[in-house]
This record gives C-alpha cells, structure tokens and sequence, in this order.
C-alpha cells in the first residue's frame, strides 16, 4: 500500500482519485456550518485549546457531550452567548469532533 511522505504527494492523490469517503462527509459538515454562519450571523468554530488552531466550523447538526445537537441548544441572547440545553440540564454546549481532521491531524 502507498504511503504519501509529503503535503505534495497527499495533494497529488487527492487530484488524481479524489477525496476519501469520510473526508467528504466532512467537507460536506464545514459547507452546511459555512452556510448556517452566513444566514444567521452566527460562526461557531472548534478551537484546539491546547495550540489555539482554529481546527473546524460547528453547524447545528454536530453534537454535544450531552447526546444532544448544536442546533438544540440555545444561542445568543441580548448580545450574550448562552448555549445550555433546551432538552436537558447541560450548561454548554460542548462539541465532540468525530474525525481526526477536525481537531487538525491530517493523518
């Protein structure tokens, strides 16, 4: 099996077969979050606290460490962020990444 070395080589293979499967379904989750922000005015991103990168946008249909969807909890209220759950007692909502890429390993 083939092993990519390089950011150059991982390019060449994505060009020449294309993105992978689970790649896609993210590239698909930053698209619906891109488009939420843009009608809401709301950006919601996912930040490495450990290495402040900025590491994947948060639409409504990614989940929170209390079974429930970003889009079930609450948002901004008077100019104040208030994301606690409107279906149980979590305080904040809390995103779980589901892939390596969203927390910035590529691998």
């Amino acid at each position: 099996m083939f092993q990519p070395q390089s950011v150059e080589a991982v390019r060449a293979g994505v060009q020449k077969y294309g993105a992978a499967p689970g790649g896609r379904k993210m590239m698909d989750w930053e698209m619906e979050a891109a488009n939420q922000a843009m009608e809401s005015g709301i950006y919601v991103l996912f930040i490495n606290t450990s290495t402040q990168q900025e590491c994947f946008r948060v639409g409504t249909s990614r989940m929170c460490f209390c079974g429930h969807t970003q889009g079930e909890h609450k948002k901004v209220i008077n100019r104040r962020l208030d994301t606690k759950c409107k279906l149980c007692t979590c305080k904040e909502y809390s995103y779980i990444p589901q892939r390596p890429e969203e927390v910035g390993e590529w691998w």
